[in-house]
């Protein structure tokens, strides 16, 4: 799961890194949004094929 694997990384910068935990986890839900974005415009044809096919 894509999700999944963004809040293990934060958590890892967090604790491995050192890194402000509020700050990592802000910047894995940006990372995370982002790739959704790109998914859902990379499956947005299978989309509005399946979106048509079950209309009938």
């Amino acid at each position: 799961m894509v999700q999944y694997r963004y809040i293990v990384f934060a958590i890892q910068k967090a604790v491995v890194q050192n890194a402000d935990p509020r700050e990592a986890i802000l910047e894995a839900a940006r990372d995370m949004n982002a790739d959704m974005a790109r998914r859902k415009v990379e499956y947005q044809r299978f989309l509005a094929e399946f979106d048509k096919n079950n209309a009938r």
